[in-house]
């Protein structure tokens, strides 16, 4: 029997100001690329990428065994002979799939998807680069053998530099052998202290959590409108996303969309170190 879902995990470098902005940006990307793999051009961008990157056969061969095999496993036992020819096949389908997942033109994917990301999303991140390929690596794969992928997000701060701290130790020509182990000692402590200082002065905040999970889902769907589907803040106030009219007793304010969308901005923004992080504001 082939498995019905597993679970990979993924870990960021992310630039917050603190841990909470960090924590932000994982769920707000969880919710900015659910929305964007189910989005009509990322969708053709995935199929695209199928052909250019020569996938697309070993992919269909090996959906078609694995349906085979899902449909032998419900009917009574067959020959011998049969499941041979069809474990066989799948092992095949699995390494021509395998193959070209590991021999198509990486460089060129990732062209492509910074023009997609830069021509057609007009987003400034670069990890979505990266995050855009990851998610289309696990659709096909997911595709292709029925099995459910689902990512575990957890997070790592961007790495800090280490301390520009610089020491020499040069025993005296007076000093004893107990005298410079003793000065050595002292000495030690003080390079301890003084890295404690600078670890502490680089520690991130906790931050505050303000906002709840559903907050979030609502500002980084307000953000996916507007930025992505260019929407405006209007629309987004009197209709939900499937184009329905929202009751007006239910409807959010136009400011406070725009600051929803403001800090679903800023929070997605985390995931790039190179831009420093973002402040955090109420």
């Amino acid at each position: 029997m082939l498995p019905k879902k597993v679970i990979t995990t993924a870990m960021s470098a992310l630039a917050g100001a603190s841990h909470a902005e960090n924590e932000y940006h994982v769920m707000a990307y969880a919710v900015f690329m659910n929305r964007l793999v189910r989005y009509p051009s990322c969708k053709a961008l995935f199929m695209k990428w199928e052909h250019m990157t020569g996938l697309y056969e070993p992919v269909t061969y090996l959906r078609a065994v694995v349906e085979e095999f899902h449909i032998l496993n419900q009917l009574p036992p067959v020959g011998e002979e049969r499941a041979k020819v069809l474990m066989d096949a799948l092992v095949e389908a699995s390494l021509l799939f395998i193959t070209a997942m590991h021999t198509y033109d990486h460089t060129a994917l990732e062209l492509d998807a910074a023009q997609y990301i830069n021509n057609e999303l007009y987003l400034p991140w670069g990890w979505l680069k990266t995050e855009l390929i990851t998610a289309w690596k696990q659709t096909v794969s997911s595709w292709a053998t029925s099995i459910e992928i689902e990512t575990a997000l957890y997070y790592q701060r961007a790495k800090v530099d280490p301390p520009p701290l610089q020491y020499t130790f040069t025993p005296e020509a007076h000093e004893q052998p107990d005298e410079i182990i003793r000065r050595m000692k002292h000495e030690t402590k003080q390079i301890a202290k003084d890295v404690k200082s600078h670890q502490r002065v680089h520690d991130l905040p906790p931050g505050r959590k303000s906002w709840q999970p559903e907050d979030v889902e609502r500002y980084v769907e307000w953000f996916f409108r507007n930025k992505i589907r260019n929407e405006g803040i209007r629309r987004i106030s009197n209709y939900d996303m499937d184009g329905n009219e929202i009751p007006k007793h239910n409807r959010y304010g136009r400011k406070e969309i725009g600051i929803g969308i403001g800090h679903a901005e800023r929070w997605l923004s985390a995931g790039d170190p190179q831009d420093g992080g973002a402040s955090e504001k109420e």
